[in-house]
């Protein structure tokens, strides 16, 4: 290793490595609104331009941590909702709510259960709170009811089964919670959680 780097301070202080300096590729490059255009040019007289993206721009490639971590979440919290509605700890949140009376608390308890087995995505999640003309008034009621209790699980709730769980990117899902508030709250907006 020692030899190597003997070699390249020695290139590097040669007249041979300024020759070569002279005849390799330049890249100019200049900075427009967020874009960095660039230019090579060769000894040959060859111009091309590219563009590459700034780290700030909305076309920046993201990491690969970055994509893993917000891959399941709108996953994850829908079943975390779901369980939270099934547990017993959600039973007087469910009684508090206007529409929920006592007996249908057994009828949406079922409904959640159903739909947690499908959940597997955004799509699946903003089915359950976005009511649609062909549903009924009973399935309305219902969506009504796990929109007002998955607010309270994201307020309330949430933090904790975050660090108490087997999240891998424990602090993204913190950081999702405010944007998943607000897409619950208008369900419209749920279409993804970047």
């Amino acid at each position: 290793m020692r030899f190597l780097k003997t070699k390249m301070a020695l290139a590097r202080n040669s007249s041979y490595a300024k020759a070569i300096a002279q005849q390799t590729p330049t890249i100019q490059c200049k900075v427009i609104q967020k874009e960095v255009v660039c230019s090579r040019n060769s000894y040959q007289g060859i111009t091309s331009e590219f563009n590459v993206s700034s780290p700030g721009s909305p076309r920046s490639p993201r990491s690969p941590s970055e994509d893993l971590s917000h891959k399941n979440v709108a996953k994850n919290f829908g079943r975390a909702i779901c369980n939270f509605i099934l547990s017993d700890l959600a039973d007087p949140y469910i009684v508090s709510i206007e529409e929920c009376s006592v007996s249908e608390i057994k009828a949406f308890k079922k409904y959640i259960q159903d739909k947690k087995d499908g959940l597997s995505g955004v799509v699946e999640l903003r089915a359950l709170l976005l009511i649609q003309n062909k549903d009924s008034e009973k399935i309305a009621k219902f969506k009504r009811i796990f929109q007002k209790v998955a607010e309270i699980f994201i307020k309330y709730f949430s933090v904790n089964w975050i660090f108490s769980g087997k999240l891998t990117y424990k602090m993204e899902y913190v950081k999702y919670r405010n944007k998943l508030l607000r897409k619950i709250r208008n369900p419209e907006l749920l279409k993804c959680l970047k």
